[in-house]
């Protein structure tokens, strides 16, 4: 043997033997059931699934054991139907399978199980994408898929029709206890839950990951489209839409950390609290870059927060009722601080008092935001502050109603602290009211053009403030950054600063006048 040849040979049997990729085991032509070729399959090998509906026992229930494999199907979740009979569950993941285990393109109907009528995973960590999953249910949780302990990835798959019941799992779609799950591309339509979350639940130390996905007509107890209990879950790009829940139409989180971002909510309906969103017992939730609009409750027609630390910032809200109080977002702030940023609050209303806001307890904050059209059948069109602090800080209000008191601001026994805001044409109610024992603190504020109670006339203490036009570029269609004139800007002011939420915008050549009489038949 020459010396070349045994280098070879040494090089072989020394170096580390490195699978390069797995078999394809094919069903039905290579195995006649899943479950069959599931069995077949080894550590990192994929089964591929031909078109058609699959049903009978080993065709439903099925398990990877301990090993992570790819099962997919070859032509899509459209020609390729897992049939459960509501005989049970579609998959049950208990292997301590990590992401590299794949579940793609497969319609999932009628999975029926005590948890995860669609998929269950225990002490696994699946992917699971490209599926659709419809006429599922649970008597426990998770009617399409349920990870306990799990965290698979799923992308890409429909889940329609599915139903979950049990006090604590939910989720007609997907049920998560201490998971991690990715969502991805997801669509949820029509699931509903007897307890929380109709298309997604995620409890007990629970961080799924939520991104692009829409949620349309699912309903639950608590979170028509998605809940959260004890958990973090992130919620990015995905749109909520004709959600309907006794609290929280399309989400609702219990002493969770929710972040939720560049998300849109639209007709959205809860019997109490929370339209959009409702919030309770001391969540952290950080909303940012989101919309809502046309949603609707009997506190808090876009979102609801009770004794939570919100982070709202970069949010539109328009279009919502309450039929109560908070038109757009009502918070009850016991041991609590929300922020309110940058937001828009627009056509908002409540029967009662807070067409825009309505808020009560400790220390909210309310900075550089635009309060324009928003009206209140009693208090407080555009904000209604009731006991304790509250301090508002560079916003525009414009053209707000009240029926009964304060158009703009109305403060009920607190210590309200108003700097640089501009509060003008309001229609009704006046420019900011007080009652009870309030002693607000007015600075560098503007004011005018405020009709009724009190027109442009403050209560309490107030000193350097503006009675003159803000001189908008065009209010009436909804532009309220600043012409060059404007007293509100910097240089023009005798305390050289920017009073209001925008800054310059326009210079006064193209200005349209108007009159304010036109100003006011916009908002009639």
């Amino acid at each position: 043997m020459s010396r070349l040849t045994l280098a070879w040979l040494l090089l072989l049997l020394l170096a580390p033997w490195t699978r390069t990729s797995g078999a394809t085991i094919h069903v039905p032509d290579g195995q006649p059931t899943i479950q069959d070729g599931i069995d077949a399959a080894s550590e990192g090998d994929t089964v591929l699934v031909a078109p058609g509906t699959y049903v009978g026992e080993l065709n439903r229930g099925l398990d990877f054991g301990m090993k992570n494999i790819t099962l997919r199907s070859e032509s899509g979740a459209e020609e390729t139907t897992i049939d459960c009979e509501h005989q049970d569950r579609a998959f049950h993941f208990h292997g301590g399978q990590d992401p590299t285990s794949l579940v793609k393109g497969f319609t999932v109907l009628n999975g029926a199980a005590e948890m995860g009528g669609g998929i269950y995973c225990d002490q696994s960590s699946p992917a699971i994408a490209s599926c659709t999953f419809s006429g599922n249910a649970a008597d426990e949780g998770g009617g399409g898929i349920y990870c306990d302990q799990s965290s698979p990835t799923i992308a890409g798959c429909v889940f329609s029709e599915n139903s979950a019941g049990g006090f604590y799992a939910g989720g007609g779609g997907i049920g998560c206890r201490l998971s991690s799950p990715s969502v991805t591309d997801c669509a949820f339509s029509g699931n509903t839950s007897d307890h929380g979350g109709g298309g997604l639940h995620c409890y007990e130390d629970s961080s799924p990951s939520v991104t692009d996905c829409t949620f349309t007509g699912n309903d639950a107890l608590y979170g028509g489209g998605m809940s959260c209990r004890f958990s973090s879950p992130t919620v990015t790009g995905c749109t909520f839409s004709a959600g309907t829940a006794g609290s929280g139409g399309a989400v609702h989180g219990d002493h969770s950390s929710p972040t939720i971002t560049d998300c849109a909510f639209t007709g959205n309906t809860a019997d109490s609290h929370g339209g959009a969103m409702r919030f309770v017992s001391f969540c952290s939730a950080t909303i940012t870059g989101c919309t809502f609009s046309e949603n609707g409750a009997y506190r808090g027609g876009g979102v609801s927060g009770d004794e939570c630390s919100l982070g709202i910032a970069n949010c539109t809200f328009s279009e919502n009722t309450a039929d109560y109080c908070g038109g757009g977002l009502w918070l009850f702030c016991e041991d609590s601080y929300p922020t309110i940023t940058d937001c828009v609050f627009s056509g908002n209303s409540a029967n009662s008092s807070g067409g825009g806001i309505w808020c009560f307890g400790f220390e909210p904050t309310v900075a550089g935001c635009i309060f324009s059209g928003n009206s209140a059948g009693q208090h407080g069109g555009g904000l209604c502050c009731v006991w304790y602090w509250l301090t508002v800080t560079s916003c525009t209000f414009f053209g707000n109603t009240a029926g009964g008191l304060g158009g703009g601001v109305y403060s009920d026994d607190a210590s309200l602290t108003i700097t640089n805001t501009i509060v003008s044409f309001s229609p009704d109610g006046g420019a900011i009211a007080c009652e009870g024992s309030t002693v607000p603190e007015i600075t560098r504020c503007c004011f005018f053009g405020n009709i009724g109670s009190a027109g442009d006339s403050l209560c309490g203490a107030y000193y350097d403030n503006l009675f003159a036009d803000p001189a908008f570029c065009d209010a009436e269609s909804g532009d309220f950054s600043l012409r060059e004139d404007s007293p509100c800007l910097p240089p023009n002011n005798s305390w050289n600063e920017l009073v209001g939420a925008l800054g310059l915008g326009c210079d006064t050549s193209i200005v349209q006048p108007t009159s304010w009489g036109a100003l006011k038949a916009r908002f009639r």
